[in-house]
């Protein structure tokens, strides 16, 4: 691994290879992965985080994905709530709630077998 300046901004090729190379394995949790890796930025760069060292860490395709969806899913649900709540009008704070409360159910239910008859019936 050839020594670099941490602070130093990268173009997307040579700070992904960087950070793998750095890591050489999945970062997440007790994963210890070491194919199919890739680069993740901790700060996503649509909310200002850069090419840099320190901002980045490695990732199996597995869990770069969930890392993905969930940073995603959070700012959409950001968005959301900012512009229900930017007019003051609390029927708007209601309905986020109820919507937010509703979505956290949907996630968390967890079935048991279809809902659908048995075509066999």
């Amino acid at each position: 691994m050839e020594m670099v300046k941490t602070e130093e901004q990268y173009s997307d090729k040579r700070w992904s290879r960087l950070v793998k190379e750095r890591d050489a394995h999945c970062k997440y949790g007790e994963c210890c992965a070491t194919k199919d890796l890739e680069a993740h930025h901790i700060i996503p760069r649509s909310q200002g985080g850069g090419n840099t060292l320190e901002n980045g860490i490695t990732l199996c395709r597995e869990h770069h994905r969930r890392e993905y969806l969930r940073d995603h899913l959070h700012a959409q649900v950001q968005v959301k709530t900012s512009r229900l709540f930017s007019s003051g009008n609390t029927g708007k704070k209601e309905a986020a709630y109820r919507f937010l409360s509703r979505k956290r159910l949907i996630e968390n239910a967890r079935p048991h077998g279809s809902w659908r008859p048995d075509p066999s019936d």
